[in-house]
């Protein structure tokens, strides 16, 4: 008996590209100045209109394993770009583009 299949789309789907072309990590166990971050990099991507993924992470143990000694840090598309310190906004939008560059 063959199956059939019930999903008719193609097997081979082209993906579809992440419309998002940066991804910012803020990493710290959520205290005051990881919160600062956090919401300093929010404002500005809003202010800009950019598109990111902006993800939050508070795991010590995951802190750790992407080479973080000192919170708050922050990552862009894989690079530690600050650590141990609240970016100001104007540092964040220069970050932000360079990255777009």
């Amino acid at each position: 008996m063959t199956r059939k299949r019930t999903n008719p789309e193609p097997r081979h789907k082209a993906r579809k590209v992440n419309e998002s072309t940066l991804k910012i990590e803020v990493l710290g166990p959520s205290c005051d100045k990881c919160d600062d971050t956090f919401d300093r990099i929010k404002q500005v991507l809003d202010e800009l209109k950019v598109k990111a993924e902006l993800v939050k992470i508070t795991d010590v143990f995951e802190i750790i394993d992407k080479g973080i000694n000192v919170t708050p840090a922050l990552i862009v598309n894989g690079k530690i770009k600050f650590q141990g310190k609240v970016p100001s906004i104007e540092e964040i939008k220069e970050l932000l583009a360079e990255e777009e560059a």
